[in-house]
C-alpha cells in the first residue's frame, strides 16, 4: 500500500520556520517525485531538509522565494536537470547541502557568489556537475566546509586564499589542471584537512603551503591518467606541518632525494609519497617517526635500506 499524501492543511501552516522530511524515501510518490507546492508559501522558512525523498523537481523561481532559509539541505535525491541558478537569491544562507543528485547536470551557476553568508557548502558525488568554477566562488569568505568532490575541471580560481575561516576543503576528482596558487597559503588560520585528489595539477608545490600549519591532513595526488603532474621537490617550509597526522603525496612527480624535514613531522601516523621520482637512501630521520603505522615508498628510484 502506497503512502497517503501530506495532508493539503500543511499549506495554513504559513508560521513554519523548519520543515524536516529527510529519510522520507517512501514519501515520493505523494510528491509525484516534486518539492511539495506548500513549501514555496513557507515564507518565513528558515530550515529545510528534503534529504533522501526521491525527489526530482522543483520549481526554481518558487525556490528563490524562500528568502528567510538558513538552512537548504535537498542532498541524496534525483535533482536535475542543472543547478538551480535561483539558490542565488538565498542569501541569509549558512548551509547548502545538495550532495549525491544523480540527475543533475552542467556548471556551478555564477549566482553561487552571492551566498556570502555561507558557511557549509557540499556539492560531493554529483557526476553531473561540471565544468570551471565560477570566480565568484571565491567571494564566500565566511565558508567553513567545502567539500567540491565533483568532476569541475579548469584552474583552481582565484579568491579561494581568502576563505579563511574553512577548516576542511577537498577537491576530489575535481581534475583541475595548472598550479596550486601560492595563495592558498593564507588559508593558515584554520584549516585542517586539505584534499586535491586524482587531479590533472601540474609546476610545483608554493612554499607557502608550510604556512597551513594548522593541517592535520593533506592529501595531493595526481589521476592515474594525468598527462602532467606536480614536480620539483617537497618545499623546505613543510617542517613548519607539525601537526601533521597524514601526509599523502602519491601519484607526483617529485624528484630528488626524500627529505629529512620528513622526519620532523612527530605526530604523523601516515606517510605515503609512492609513485614518484625520488631516488637515492630514505633519510634515517624517518626512523623518528614513531607513531607512523603506514608508510608507502613504492614505485621510486630508491636504494639503500629502510630505517625503521
Amino acid at each position: 500500500m502506497e503512502p497517503p499524501g501530506m495532508p493539503s492543511s500543511f499549506s495554513l501552516f504559513s508560521n513554519m520556520q523548519t520543515f524536516d522530511l529527510s529519510g522520507s524515501f517512501r514519501l515520493y510518490n505523494s510528491f509525484s517525485y516534486s518539492i511539495p507546492p506548500f513549501i514555496y508559501s513557507y515564507a518565513g522558512l528558515r530550515h529545510l531538509d528534503l534529504t533522501n525523498c526521491g525527489l526530482r523537481y522543483f520549481d526554481d523561481t518558487l525556490l528563490g522565494g524562500l528568502t528567510q532559509l538558513i538552512t537548504l539541505k535537498l542532498s541524496t535525491n534525483s535533482f536535475g536537470p542543472t543547478f538551480p541558478a535561483s539558490i542565488g537569491l538565498l542569501t541569509q544562507l549558512q548551509t547548502l547541502d545538495m550532495k549525491s543528485n544523480n540527475m543533475m547536470y552542467g556548471t556551478l551557476p555564477s549566482q553561487i557568489g552571492n551566498l556570502v553568508s555561507l558557511k557549509y557548502l557540499d556539492l560531493s558525488g554529483i557526476s553531473g556537475l561540471e565544468g570551471q568554477l565560477p570566480d565568484s566562488i571565491g567571494r564566500l569568505i565566511n565558508l567553513e566546509y567545502v567539500n567540491l568532490e565533483s568532476p569541475f575541471f579548469g584552474t583552481i580560481p582565484p579568491g579561494i586564499g581568502d576563505w579563511t575561516k574553512v577548516t576542511s576543503l577537498s577537491f576530489r576528482i575535481c581534475q583541475f589542471n595548472g598550479s596550486i596558487p601560492s595563495d592558498m597559503g593564507r588559508l593558515s588560520a584554520r584549516l585542517a584537512t586539505l584534499s586535491f585528489i586524482d587531479q590533472y595539477l601540474s609546476g610545483t608545490l608554493p612554499s607557502a603551503m608550510g604556512s597551513l600549519v594548522q593541517l592535520t591532513s593533506l592529501v595531493i595526488s595526481s589521476a592515474e591518467d594525468a598527462p602532467s603532474r606536480i614536480t620539483g621537490s617537497i618545499p623546505s617550509t613543510f617542517s613548519n606541518l607539525v601537526n601533521l597526522r597524514t601526509l599523502t603525496l602519491s601519484m607526483n612527480g617529485f624528484g630528488g632525494s626524500v627529505p629529512s624535514l620528513l622526519g620532523s613531522l612527530p605526530l604523523l601516523t601516515s606517510l605515503k609519497i609512492d609513485n614518484n621520482r625520488f631516488a637515492g637512501a630514505l633519510p634515517v630521520s624517518l626512523s623518528q617517526l614513531s607513531s607512523l603505522v603506514t608508510f608507502s615508498c613504492s614505485n621510486n628510484n630508491l636504494t639503500g635500506t629502510i630505517p625503521f
